[in-house]
């Protein structure tokens, strides 16, 4: 790494704890909004994590993901706080750049949703014709 970069990655599997929250900003960019339960490093110990997609992510999320199922996440972290009541509480977000089904084959998509394969947003599938490409 070289001086003045950052390193801000995060990596999470979890349950989707309700139905994928949808959006669209004035500019017409779509925005999908997650809660994740993610297990804790204590036995029984839950995480429930603020996840944010936006554009084409965003867009198969709110079409594919719904309450229950279990995704993989990976993006960069945000941390804030705000008061309430007097009480000041702590946040922690995620905003996915990349998602995926974290089971087996749950959706059918056109793009391969086994466990652990990503999810290609942004990409058309291609006709390969008799299956023979050129490279």
């Amino acid at each position: 790494m070289k001086k003045g970069d950052n390193m801000n990655n995060v990596s999470l599997i979890g349950r989707l704890t309700k139905e994928v929250e949808n959006r669209v900003t004035g500019t017409g960019v779509a925005v999908a909004t997650m809660f994740l339960a993610v297990d804790g490093f204590k036995k029984g110990e839950v995480d429930f994590i603020e996840v944010t997609t936006w554009n084409k992510t965003a867009e198969f999320c709110s079409k594919y993901f719904q309450k229950g199922v279990r995704v993989g996440v990976t993006g960069r972290i945000s941390t804030g706080s705000y008061e309430k009541e007097g009480t000041k509480v702590y946040t922690t977000k995620v905003t996915a750049n990349s998602v995926y089904f974290a089971d087996g084959n749950t959706s059918k998509t056109n793009t391969s949703t086994n466990a652990g394969t990503e999810i290609t947003t942004g990409f058309e599938s291609i006709d390969d014709g008799d299956g023979d490409l050129p490279f």
